[in-house]
């Protein structure tokens, strides 16, 4: 399946409304999104419209930079309104309610990649993907663990588990 991979970071450390806990040390990791395009504008564009007005995971002071970003980068339309048809998206896992994790919503804080690059990336550095931080029991992240796989094997035809 063709496609690209849009990470948005999470972030420990914050509550929802951008203060820091004094007694948490940051650390960020990424949800990766699956959108069905080739074309890097169009994958930041249907990551921010979800972002920002699905309010799927981001907080919601951060949808007013996500959309002068928008129109500072000349996308159609705005935000609320692309003034184009979005391709379809799916995310690998859903992040907990707003709390201990903050989503950022800058488009220059997301990382779009291949799905080649993805894989690699879960490969080298897991934890950068489900924070021990922000899913601290055993079995939640090994239920987050087997829904990233789930989602791997469905959205980039492969799982992100070497095979034994």
């Amino acid at each position: 399946m063709n496609g690209l991979v849009v990470l948005i970071p999470y972030t420990t450390g914050q509550d929802f409304y951008g203060e820091w806990d004094d007694g948490c040390e940051a650390t960020t990791s990424y949800l990766p999104i699956f959108i069905e395009t080739l074309e890097k504008d169009s994958a930041l564009m249907t990551a921010a419209y979800a972002a920002c007005v699905d309010y799927r995971y981001v907080a919601f002071p951060s949808s007013n930079k996500t959309s002068q970003e928008w129109e500072i980068q000349g996308y159609s339309g705005t935000l609320e309104e692309p003034a184009v048809e979005l391709p379809n998206s799916e995310e690998a896992f859903e992040i907990l309610d707003p709390g201990d994790c903050f989503c950022c919503a800058s488009l220059e804080d997301y990382l779009v990649i291949s799905i080649e690059e993805m894989l690699e990336q879960v490969q080298n550095s897991p934890y950068d993907f489900i924070s021990s931080q922000i899913f601290p029991s055993e079995e939640d992240r090994r239920r987050m663990w087997i829904e990233f796989n789930d989602w791997s094997i469905r959205k980039l035809s492969d799982s992100i588990f070497d095979e034994e």
